[in-house]
């Protein structure tokens, strides 16, 4: 066990502790069916405060091969599902949060230099029989271990996004970033499962993607993975009636959050300078009036942009009261 390498279940195991516990673990069997196959790079976006980060804490505690961690899902889900046992604790795990290095270091060639360094040390630490080419070079030193133990790994990346948020005006950062994600994870046999969090979608750069071969599962493009947040219709009203809560009072609290998240919901990530200088424009429900003061600081599609955003978040809290209000059409409250 090290520090990125099989990190345990130690987070996970918390969550459980903790007084309010949401089982989401039927993310697991999603995860479990794109295992190895083209579909294995998932990308989530989320606000902050949505459990990404307990969601990567699952997962590594799920798929660890340096421990057993059958007792802490016996009572869960995923636990019931056909492919549950397949691979439970059969991977080795790289489980990173970018905000990390990126706190630690002052630019993006200190950042990546030092993730390179640390995941390389926790590999050849505990890969101590394979033979290496290069002990400096990330990529080749996972090359060389899948091709002496033929095993793949469970890749997890929390905050993923966190350099677009610190470097918002440095293009060649963000694309030095994106390639070397791009290096690291794609069209490599070493790669399981790439599974990324953060609260922006993909970006894109000139005409192509960097991360083209990850699908995006949003808040307004959930897909599949609506079913699999774990908020469940009859533990709602519990939980709710539990701690004295209102619909008001929750759906009060969700939409700041939506609306606190403005680049989550932005059409397209190409405007990401210009959705935050008018993230806060609209607070004081005036935005056109806030354009015309600032005269070029806002675009015009940039304020077209903020009115989506509030619209957005008015449709997600709308489908949010349907499933707590018990409407049996509502297409994300379970059978």
């Amino acid at each position: 066990m090290g520090s990125y390498l099989n990190p345990g279940s130690k987070g996970f195991q918390e969550s459980l502790n903790s007084e309010i516990y949401v089982d989401k673990t039927g993310l697991i069997e999603k995860t479990n069916a794109v295992l190895n196959t083209r579909q294995k790079f998932i990308c989530v976006s989320r606000p902050r405060r949505f459990g990404k980060s307990m969601a990567a804490d699952m997962l590594a505690a799920y798929y660890d091969r340096g421990e057993n961690s059958a007792s802490l899902f016996s009572s869960l889900k995923i636990h019931y599902v056909s492919s549950y046992q397949q691979h439970l604790n059969q991977y080795d795990v790289i489980k990173v949060n970018m905000q990390e290095f990126l706190s630690m270091t002052h630019s993006m060639d200190e950042m990546l230099t030092m993730l390179q360094k640390y995941l390389v040390f926790d590999l050849t630490d505990h890969f101590q029989n394979v033979r290496f080419r290069d002990k400096n070079n990330l990529i080749q030193v996972m090359k060389d271990i899948y091709a002496k133990t033929n095993r793949s790994f469970v890749i997890l990346i929390d905050e993923w996004d966190c350099l677009f948020r610190e470097y918002q005006q440095n293009q060649d950062a963000q694309k030095k970033y994106l390639d070397f994600l791009r290096a690291w994870l794609k069209d490599k046999d070493y790669v399981a499962l790439a599974y990324m969090t953060g609260i922006l979608p993909i970006k894109k750069y000139g005409s192509h993607s960097a991360l083209n071969m990850f699908t995006e599962y949003s808040m307004t493009d959930p897909d599949e993975l609506a079913r699999c947040d774990g908020f469940r219709y009859t533990k709602n009203r519990q939980c709710m009636r539990e701690k004295s809560l209102t619909f008001g009072d929750f759906l009060f609290t969700l939409k700041a959050l939506l609306l606190c998240s403005v680049p989550l919901f932005r059409s397209s990530s190409s405007d990401l300078a210009a959705d935050y200088n008018v993230s806060l424009c609209g607070q004081n429900g005036n935005p056109a009036a806030y354009g015309a003061s600032h005269g070029d600081e806002v675009s015009l599609r940039s304020l077209q942009l903020q009115r989506n955003h509030r619209m957005q978040a008015e449709a997600v809290c709308g489908h949010i009261h349907q499933m707590l209000s018990g409407c049996p059409k509502d297409p994300f409250r379970p059978d």
